[in-house]
């Protein structure tokens, strides 16, 4: 089921840095990650083995990657945020949506994700929405 609005596909290691920091800072005290349906559907489907998911139950953003944020581009503001674990040498990517609910996990040995192109507006305007959101919370 797609979304009813355009998102954006942004990397932490091309930023814009205020995104990431703000995903850190909405998702750091995240102890526990819910499964839903479709979530539990892929696992299936892409034979993730069940240690892998109890292994992302318990969720710790210090101790895991981000690797990826899609953002609502009308608003500026994530709506999902992808996180790579490493488990026995294997590698995971982990999306977490709205409520903490894990979206997909997929191995990064059998997929990448595909950069999605945005103009400098788009950027900009998402870098001015997350500093100002952080601006925000730091002067609470």
């Amino acid at each position: 089921m797609g979304t009813r609005f355009d998102k954006r596909r942004f990397y932490a290691d091309k930023g814009p840095a205020s995104l990431f920091e703000r995903v850190h800072y909405i998702m750091d005290p995240v102890k526990e990650i819910r499964f839903t349906g479709h979530f539990l559907d892929r696992q299936h489907d892409r034979h993730i083995p069940q240690n892998i998911i109890d292994r992302c139950q318990n969720f710790d953003a210090r101790k895991w990657k981000l690797v990826a944020a899609e953002v609502r581009i009308d608003k500026g503001k994530f709506v999902n945020s992808c996180w790579e674990i490493p488990v026995n040498g294997d590698i995971y990517w982990l999306v977490i949506g709205f409520g903490n609910a894990a979206e997909t996990i997929i191995s990064k040995k059998y997929s990448a994700f595909r950069r999605t192109e945005y103009t400098k507006e788009e950027y900009d305007f998402v870098e001015q929405v997350n500093r100002e959101l952080m601006q925000e919370n730091r002067d609470i």
